[in-house]
């Protein structure tokens, strides 16, 4: 994944539920195993 591509909504909504339960960055590395995601991108789909 490149920066500034898209998250599709299935893992929006997946990492939103994961961080709601544990840490951001615990979150991205639950959602999507094959992507290293940061903290501010899944911060940045919360606020979304």
């Amino acid at each position: 994944m490149k920066s500034h591509d898209s998250l599709d909504s299935s893992l929006k909504a997946k990492l939103i539920d994961e961080a709601i339960k544990i840490s951001y960055r615990g979150s991205s590395k639950i959602a999507v195993d094959t992507i290293d995601l940061s903290n501010q991108t899944v911060i940045n789909t919360i606020q979304e």
